[in-house]
């Protein structure tokens, strides 16, 4: 039988083998724990990214849905960048289905200041419109309701003749509308 310090020796040498084998097994469980945490971590970080941008799509979805109509208002606010002609066309136009004669003086395009924008500018146009009282001021209510963003400059009224059948009457203006470049 062996002496009982070589047994213990022996039992020593074994439990600190044992411990160390432990404690190095600890060690790289707990590295594998840690890494699996920051993977873990780093993967629910990418989740709520995605989620954010999930829901900030569906907020600008939203946002455009519910502003479809007036962003088609706005396209149309504005004189097309070819539709100048077409522009000065529909003005007469507007004066011959009131009965009235509406003759373009001068068109005229003019940069935007202080809009910030560089996709419009100004169309300057001077027109007149003739006949009778009632077709001039119907002329000036069509043309103030125009679907452009339409301001007046300069506005003059004269009375050209009277006679017996009625007065004839002439209306100038000097208006604004948007155009896009």
């Amino acid at each position: 039988m062996k002496p009982k310090s070589a047994t213990t020796k022996t039992l020593l040498v074994v439990a600190a083998i044992l411990a160390v084998a432990g404690l190095v097994g600890y060690y790289f469980y707990f590295n594998h724990i840690k890494a699996d945490g920051e993977m873990a971590s780093s993967l629910q970080n990418e989740i709520d990214l995605l989620s954010e941008k999930t829901t900030k799509l569906g907020s600008i979805k939203s946002i455009l849905a519910d502003t479809a109509v007036d962003r088609a208002k706005l396209a149309k606010a504005a004189v097309s960048a070819d539709g100048v002609a077409a522009f000065a066309g529909e003005l007469e136009a507007l004066g011959d289905s009131l009965g009235s004669t509406v003759t373009i003086g001068s068109l005229d395009v003019k940069k935007l200041t202080g809009s910030g924008s560089d996709s419009l500018e100004i169309l300057a146009v001077k027109l007149t419109v003739d006949g009778s009282w009632r077709q001039v001021s119907r002329t000036f209510n069509a043309l103030e309701n125009l679907p452009y963003g339409v301001r007046f400059l300069q506005i003059g009224l004269n009375q050209i003749f009277e006679s017996k059948a009625g007065s004839n009457w002439q209306a100038t203006f000097s208006i604004e509308v948007l155009k896009r470049k």
